[in-house]
């Protein structure tokens, strides 16, 4: 009798584990599919986005029900459009004001208020950590993705893809003598509307990208620099001062800097 029971919960074990397992599966398709849909989406609805730089951008929302687009994936641009607009605006505000803060991940705070925007930022964090640079090549293969945003970087297809390693040198006699050669070697102060600490500007094909909307990233701290120097193809990280860069590559730039440091 014992073996029967035993065997029993066994059987009845592996049926739950099973289950478990294929719904992690169809969970994980389920992720994939709608992260995806959306992706492509906003791909196809590029050039409903109008605007950028010193104005806000707008979304012809009318134009896209027309097409044929999905209300989920139409909110979603929604949501974009009013997000990168009140980056827009927090820049001009406090594109002055100096401070000491050094996280650009604290950026963007208002993207609490769209709640699609958010879950589709996160799913892109996820995707981003987790999909291989061949996967994600076979999932666009076939297709014309937007030409600035496949090059110069967007959330379906972050450039660069991981960030650079901090370095340490010193120490200097003191702070003051650090931020100096900092300054010697290309970089200047960064509001603490950008995170605050040092950039150095750089360009990324600037037919494509425009000009300085990358940067290498510094500050100082106990008479040391902390760098992170970008080398190779890619020159920098997506420069947060977006007032001081531009033209931008596509007008929800603001939008993919921001998701770029809180993901990398």
């Amino acid at each position: 009798m014992f073996k029967k029971q035993f065997g029993s919960l066994t059987l009845t074990t592996l049926v739950i584990l099973s289950l478990l397992i294929t719904g992690e599966i169809a969970q994980a398709q389920q992720f994939s599919s709608d992260f995806d849909t959306l992706s492509l989406d906003l791909e196809l609805m590029y050039d409903l986005f109008q605007g950028g730089g010193d104005q806000l951008v707008t979304f012809d929302s009318e134009a896209a029900r027309k097409q044929g687009y999905s209300p989920k994936s139409i909110k979603l641009a929604e949501e974009l459009t009013a997000f990168t607009n009140d980056l827009i605006i927090e820049a001009k505000k406090n594109r002055k004001a100096k401070g000491v803060r050094t996280d650009v991940r604290e950026l963007g705070s208002s993207i609490k208020k769209y709640s699609l925007l958010n879950t589709y930022f996160q799913d892109a964090a996820e995707n981003a950590k987790t999909i291989s640079k061949d996967e994600h090549e076979a999932r666009i293969k076939g297709l014309f993705p937007p030409v600035n945003e496949y090059v110069c970087g967007s959330i379906w297809h972050p450039v660069p893809s991981s960030a650079a390693p901090w370095k340490i040198f010193g120490p200097y006699s003191s702070n003051k003598a650090a931020e100096q050669h900092l300054k010697d070697i290309g970089y200047h102060g960064t509001p603490d509307s950008a995170g605050g600490g040092f950039t150095r500007p750089q360009t990324y094909k600037w037919a494509l990208c425009g000009f300085k909307t990358y940067r290498d990233h510094a500050y100082v701290s106990k008479k040391e620099i902390h760098e992170q120097n970008y080398t190779g193809s890619i020159p920098g990280e997506p420069n947060p001062e977006i007032w001081r860069s531009g033209p931008w590559p596509y007008p929800t730039w603001p939008a993919y800097v921001v998701w770029w440091h809180r993901t990398y």
